[in-house]
């Protein structure tokens, strides 16, 4: 199974493609430009968006899309967090933390620098 993994920031998106195995990098767009019809094909796309809009154009023209939500934090817990405030990039290395080590901290560097420590 091929599955798409975008990274969509509010200047740029990355794209990655995985077999569930391995991932590698193929691209970088600016999010303004991103269209469906820029994306490889593939199985499944999983997002991880920081854009709401640019996510949704995706979301609407393929029925395997993925998005990463605060609702999906895999079994990290958000209570002492606002997560009304928690980018779904900061969220996604909070999840890799989680699934790597017991704590740790991670450096997110994007439109601000944040530091995320489990």
């Amino acid at each position: 199974m091929k599955i798409l993994l975008l990274n969509i920031g509010n200047t740029h998106t990355q794209a990655a493609m995985s077999d569930g195995r391995e991932i590698c990098i193929i691209a970088t767009w600016k999010t303004a430009e991103l269209t469906v019809d820029l994306l490889p094909e593939a199985d499944a796309v999983a997002v991880a968006s920081v854009v709401p809009d640019a996510a949704a154009r995706l979301a609407a023209r393929n029925p395997f899309v993925l998005q990463l939500s605060h609702a999906a934090a895999c079994g990290v817990s958000l209570a002492q967090v606002d997560a009304s405030t928690l980018g779904m990039d900061r969220l996604a290395n909070v999840i890799e933390l989680a699934q790597r080590c017991d704590g740790g901290a991670a450096l997110d560097c994007g439109t601000a620098i944040t530091l995320e420590v489990l």
